[in-house]
C-alpha cells in the first residue's frame, strides 16, 4: 500500500510571529531529514490566514509484505515515472499551474530507505520540482481523486490530453501544433456533449446527424441546434479559421491566436466535458 503525505502549516499558525515566513512542516516520517547540514525544505505559506500554501517537496512512502519485498520494489521502482507523470498532467489539468521542470526521470525523485533503524539515507542526489500557482489551488478532494486515477493507471480524458499536448507545443513555440490540438479538442468535447444531449431528449437518430454536420464547423452549429452553451462566433473566428489556415494553407500563425485557441478549448473541456479522467 502507498500513501502520499503533504506537508502542513505549523503549530499555531497563524499566530505565530511572522506567519508567511514559516517553513511548512514535514511528514512526521520526515521531520529530521536533511539535504547537507540543512533540514530539507517542503514549502511554505503565501496567503494569510487562509494558508494557501506552495508545496515544494511531498512525501510517498509505501508498506510492504516481506515475502514479497523483491517483486514490490521492481514494480515501484517500474512505475514510479509512470504515477508521477500521469500525477502532474493531472495538476496540471485540475489546477493549471505552470512548472519549472527539470527532466523527466527518475533522478529527480528523492528515494529513502532505512536499514534497520531509524535513520533514513538517501540514495542519489536531489532534485526538486518546483511549481507557483496561476489558477485554483488542490482540494484534497482533487488530490484523493488525482491519487485514485493515477494508481488504477486511468489516462486523463482524451479532450485534455490534447490539451495538455497544446500547451506543450505552446512552451515550445510550436503555435501551428498548438492550434490543431486545441481544435482536434474541442471537436471531442463537442461530439460527446452532443451525443449526451441527445440522450437526454430520447432522439435515436443522432448518429445520422453527425453525418450531416461533419468537421468542426458542422459540430459546432449542431452544437448550437441542440443549445449547448457555446459562443459561435468565437469558435468558428478563434479555431476553425486558424485551424483552416494551418490544415490547408499551410499557415504559421502567431502566438496571440494560438494562445486564443488553447483558452477556448480549454474553457469547453471545463464547461462541457464529461469530466477529468478517461471513461
Amino acid at each position: 500500500m502507498g500513501t502520499l503525505e503533504f506537508p502542513a502549516l505549523q503549530p499555531g499558525w497563524p499566530k505565530t510571529k511572522d506567519p508567511l515566513r514559516e517553513f511548512l512542516l514535514a511528514p512526521p516520517a520526515a521531520r529530521t531529514w536533511r539535504r547537507g547540514p540543512e533540514l530539507m525544505f517542503w514549502g511554505h505559506p503565501y496567503c494569510s490566514p487562509a494558508g494557501h500554501s506552495g508545496v515544494t517537496c511531498a512525501l510517498m512512502s509505501f508498506e510492504l509484505d516481506k515475502a514479497q519485498l523483491a517483486a514490490s520494489t521492481a514494480h515501484i521502482r517500474d512505475d514510479a515515472e509512470r504515477w508521477r507523470t500521469s500525477f502532474e498532467d493531472y495538476m496540471s489539468i485540475l489546477t493549471t499551474q505552470p512548472r519549472r521542470e527539470t527532466g523527466r526521470d527518475l533522478s529527480r525523485l528523492d528515494v529513502f530507505w532505512w536499514e534497520g533503524t531509524k535513520q533514513a539515507r538517501p540514495t542519489s542526489k536531489p532534485v526538486v520540482l518546483r511549481g507557483h500557482s496561476s489558477g485554483r489551488d488542490l482540494s484534497v478532494d482533487d488530490v484523493e481523486s488525482i491519487c485514485r486515477w493515477c494508481s488504477s493507471k486511468i489516462p486523463p480524458a482524451i479532450e485534455w490530453r490534447l490539451i495538455l499536448d497544446a500547451r506543450r507545443a505552446l512552451v515550445g513555440n510550436d503555435y501551428r501544433k498548438v492550434i490543431i490540438e486545441s481544435a482536434s479538442s474541442v471537436e471531442i468535447t463537442l461530439t460527446d456533449a452532443i451525443q449526451r444531449k441527445f440522450d437526454s431528449m430520447g432522439i435515436t437518430f443522432g448518429r445520422g446527424l453527425f453525418e450531416n454536420f461533419r468537421t468542426l464547423n458542422g459540430r459546432i452549429e449542431l452544437a448550437k441546434l441542440v443549445g449547448l452553451p457555446i459562443s459561435e462566433s468565437d469558435l468558428k473566428d478563434c479555431l476553425v479559421k486558424p485551424r483552416n489556415q494551418v490544415a490547408h494553407r499551410g499557415a504559421f500563425p502567431d502566438e496571440a491566436t494560438a494562445v486564443k485557441s488553447l483558452e477556448i478549448s480549454e474553457r469547453i473541456a471545463h464547461a462541457l466535458g464529461r469530466g477529468y479522467a478517461e471513461g
